[in-house]
């Protein structure tokens, strides 16, 4: 499993910027989801867990996420031009 950080807050385009691997997680009590210590950082600005691609989540920090929807908003689709 490949579980990093990155490196460098400038190294957005490698593969160093984004941790993959299976976690075996479930939800507390609460409703919530554990994140591991060692990646609570990237997130302390706030996340986002949504549905990826399988039955896999993904998780984004909050300014990704609106990042990430603000090109998808600028791309042609069925009702923008």
């Amino acid at each position: 499993m490949g579980n990093r950080l990155p490196e460098t807050e400038g190294s957005a385009g490698s593969l160093e910027h984004f941790f993959a691997g299976e976690f075996g997680h479930s939800l507390d009590e609460k409703g919530r989801l554990a994140i591991p210590a060692k990646f609570r950082p990237r997130f302390s600005e706030g996340a986002v867990v949504t549905r990826w691609v399988g039955e896999c989540l993904a998780i984004f920090p909050a300014a990704e996420w609106e990042a990430m929807n603000a090109e998808i908003r600028k791309r042609p689709g069925p009702t923008r031009p």
